[in-house]
């Protein structure tokens, strides 16, 4: 079975590469890069078998599961001010009875959400038109800032495990090309081929239409 980080790796690239940077204009709101970029995740992780199997206790219907567990694509979205794509830690599942303590309340559909992230990515677009790159740029890295800072000073142990080792992944797409063209000027010395998951770490990319670049933008969080 691939790693879960080389498989996101792998799709996110070819995402970026063969989709965005060549067609830009396919896309008119950051739902559709949102929505395109989770299924082509979905059906790769699908594809290469890899898969959560979660103990059917957490849903409290073992009764209709008769195998014991309830098997489930471990990419999904954003769940309760979350970053907009999560991939589940299928080698960390949480047992029924460590999340019954976790929690201390019932079990529910809403539990069944609350498995330790592998990898998370937020997502923002500066759509044809917008003058805005550099404050979505930094909108993002304070929305993730937030999201980060709950995981180290929260007394809830439940948003501590489900952040533990985190692989983080900012992404800012530029469709407008004067945005993309300041871009390019400001971050000329942070071009790169590819974007790169780095495992326990959070890495920040802004993807421009071919004719520019993919940058790196390595200011801290």
């Amino acid at each position: 079975m691939k790693n879960q980080i080389d498989i996101t790796q792998e799709v996110i690239n070819d995402f970026i590469v063969n989709e965005f940077r060549k067609y830009p204009m396919n896309f008119f709101q950051e739902s559709d890069l949102h929505c395109l970029l989770y299924t082509r995740l979905f059906d790769r992780f699908k594809l290469e078998n890899v898969i959560a199997r979660i103990p059917a206790d957490m849903l409290g219907s073992e009764k209709n599961y008769p195998e014991g567990e309830i098997i489930t694509n471990p990419v999904k979205t954003e769940f309760r001010n979350c970053p907009d794509i999560l991939i589940i830690n299928v080698d960390k599942i949480i047992s029924y009875s460590e999340e019954a303590k976790l929690l201390n309340k019932p079990m529910n559909s809403e539990v069944f959400g609350r498995q330790p992230i592998m990898i998370a990515i937020e997502l923002k677009f500066c759509t044809y038109g917008s003058n805005n790159a550099f404050a979505l740029k930094n909108e993002m890295l304070d929305d993730w800032s937030k999201m980060s800072r709950k995981k180290n000073i929260t007394d809830d142990r439940e948003s501590k495990v489900r952040w533990r080792d985190i692989t983080g992944l900012c992404l800012l797409f530029i469709q407008e090309y004067t945005e993309a063209e300041k871009i390019s000027k400001h971050y000329r010395d942070q071009e790169r081929d590819q974007v790169l998951l780095e495992k326990g770490k959070v890495k920040k990319y802004i993807i421009c239409p071919e004719g520019f670049g993919i940058f790196e933008d390595a200011s801290q969080i």
